[in-house]
């Protein structure tokens, strides 16, 4: 007698998701749908900035992609109007990898799906805050530090100071 086969290791039915972006410590650069004007949101866990959603957009190269097809049916994160999915950064992200895109590095104005009207996610950074100012240097023994200005008055006659008695000099 034939011994029975050995059983098969059970076949992944997708493929494995790519692995997460990580979310960037000084936070993401958002975009209007529309315009130049832009935004940081430093929330990991943000779907929307200041009550309006973000949405995922993707780019092939510099090709812009808000769906997969010519309809608006096949939506990156679906229409807004109707089927909209509100997506953080890291799942707009996976969205884009999964489909072998990248998160955009500008709008895709006028490319369907209604994303004009709100915000989308890109690969941009926020800038970073400016350096603090350099410390002062330590003071040397004998050394003393100039007293400090006098607050300034928004009077310029306050200010003056006369050798001689005039009623409006202090």
């Amino acid at each position: 007698p034939q011994s029975p086969p050995s059983p098969q290791p059970p076949q992944p039915l997708s493929p494995p998701a790519p692995p997460a972006v990580p979310f960037p410590p000084q936070g993401v650069l958002i975009l209007d749908g529309n315009s130049d004007t832009e935004a940081c949101v430093h929330d990991v866990a943000a779907t929307q900035h200041d009550g309006t959603a973000i949405a995922a957009q993707c780019c092939d190269g510099s090709t812009c992609k808000r769906r997969t097809s010519s309809s608006n049916v096949d939506c990156i994160a679906g229409t807004w109007s109707s089927s909209f999915q509100y997506t953080t950064f890291q799942e707009a992200s996976a969205r884009c990898a999964a489909l072998g895109y990248t998160l955009c590095d500008k709008n895709c104005q006028g490319q369907g799906c209604s994303y004009d009207v709100i915000w989308v996610w890109t690969s941009l950074l926020c800038p970073l805050p400016p350096p603090p100012p350099p410390p002062l240097p330590p003071l040397l023994p004998g050394m003393v530090l100039p007293p400090p200005s006098p607050p300034s008055s928004p009077d310029p006659f306050v200010q003056l100071s006369c050798g001689f008695e005039v009623d409006t000099c202090a």
